[in-house]
């Protein structure tokens, strides 16, 4: 509970520097007094104060909680500076963070408060606080974290090299993230930079996508076996945290480096190919599918027979002479009536098929799967005959103003192509963390 308190009053001095009134101050320090922020109940008091010095209630909040928020945050260092005092790793830094930022907050209370006391002139509060320095063990934490982001440097920089002398791929991978963090820790370590350049480039694994073979018998969809490969290849190089070790083969390359080895590469690919299709083309894994059914149906139906509705409006005033014998003009209502014509068309596209990925190494199939995706489209629509004040429009907030074009097969295709390869992305993502 004390972690996700101290998160809370980090966050609200971040957030909470922008200028309200002094009753907004006033209740939020109220509130937070009575849940135990204690520091939080001093700084909204603090800032109520600066915009009306003479309201007795924050200067009551200020009297209880400053000794109780200061005594919480010299609990806080205290037991953080126990768990820390000997590295055990990165909580160690942490920690310490934790520790210099709980003293930054030490020091401003104390300077508001002072400066809120030579405001105040008189106040049958107590509100005329010790003062407190702290600049010695403000420097000291300073120190100690310095010195614990060189041991963590160092710690992960050590443990890099010896993952480097594994020499495989996923060793190399973990390495280039050791040294990530050395270098997020002290920039510069070691030459950890380059350490995690040349980690990285050994750790990196080459996918070769390939374009999904068409067996559906159709080619009214375009070139959807190419447009599979494409969108997958471009989710997953927007995806920057799988690409940090991931190289995609481009098709041109690919298509070059078939041609060279006379290749043919297709979604018959098994586990038994597989070692050897890899090796030629220097990749890691192979994606590869086909589609088995890519079809679409367009259908409209429209309602010949319309109903009628009608209501009660205005179609003019008269004249009458009231009770006093005055003259006086008031509404005529008559019937408003329309037919009413519902219409509506709708599309329908499906795109089946398999995929799978392949370990080059060892022809493991890493992943396979069926999909069946489909788009659906619909189009509803309202026209009318006659007064249209008989219509509430209301009735037809469901539909359509007036009849749209239809998508075309195309268009069609390249959702169903989306929501394909935003679920083959994800498995492909997954699989190499």
């Amino acid at each position: 509970m004390k972690n996700i308190y101290l998160t809370g009053i980090l966050l609200f001095i971040t957030i909470s520097s922008f200028s309200q009134s002094a009753s907004s101050h006033i209740l939020r320090a109220k509130k937070a007094y009575s849940r135990g922020n204690y520091v939080e109940a001093s700084f909204e008091s603090i800032k109520a104060l600066r915009i009306k010095p003479k309201k007795k209630k924050p200067q009551e909040i200020l009297s209880f909680s400053y000794e109780l928020a200061q005594e919480y945050l010299t609990e806080s260092i205290e037991d953080l500076k126990s768990m820390s005092t000997n590295f055990t790793g990165d909580i160690t830094v942490s920690q310490r963070k934790r520790i210099v930022k709980l003293y930054e907050i030490l020091k401003k209370l104390d300077k508001k408060s002072y400066e809120i006391t030579k405001i105040i002139k008189k106040s049958k509060f107590n509100i005329s606080f010790d003062r407190i320095d702290v600049s010695e063990e403000y420097t000291e934490a300073k120190r100690s974290l310095i010195e614990g982001k060189k041991e963590a440097a160092e710690m992960h920089y050590v443990k890099g090299l010896d993952l480097m002398k594994n020499n495989d791929r996923e060793s190399f991978k973990k390495a280039a993230k050791r040294f990530k963090k050395a270098e997020k820790y002290i920039p510069n370590y070691k030459q950890c930079l380059n350490l995690y350049q040349e980690a990285r480039k050994n750790g990196t694994t080459r996918i070769a996508i390939f374009a999904f073979d068409n067996k559906s018998g159709t080619r009214n969809f375009g070139a959807i076996g190419e447009s599979v490969s494409d969108k997958l290849s471009a989710q997953l190089f927007n995806n920057k945290e799988a690409m940090e070790f991931t190289e995609i083969v481009s098709r041109d390359e690919l298509g070059k480096l078939i041609a060279e080895h006379q290749l043919n590469m297709s979604s018959d690919i098994n586990q038994s190919t597989v070692s050897e299709y890899g090796k030629l083309l220097g990749v890691h894994i192979i994606v590869t599918g086909k589609i088995t059914q890519v079809s679409s149906e367009h259908q409209r139906v429209i309602h010949d027979n319309p109903y009628t509705v009608q209501k009660e409006v205005i179609v003019g005033t008269e004249s009458y002479v009231n009770s006093k014998g005055k003259t006086k003009s008031r509404s005529v209502y008559g019937i408003a009536s329309a037919n009413i014509y519902e219409s509506s068309k709708s599309s329908k596209a499906i795109l089946s098929g398999s995929f799978k990925v392949l370990d080059v190494k060892t022809g493991r199939v890493l992943s396979q799967d069926q999909f069946n995706e489909t788009y659906n489209w619909l189009n509803k629509w309202v026209s009318f005959k006659g007064d249209e004040r008989a219509i509430n429009k209301r009735n037809f907030s469901n539909f359509d103003r007036n009849e749209l074009n239809p998508p075309t097969n195309f268009e069609m295709g390249n959702f169903l192509v989306v929501k394909l390869t935003d679920k083959m992305s994800k498995t492909i993502t997954n699989l190499l963390k």
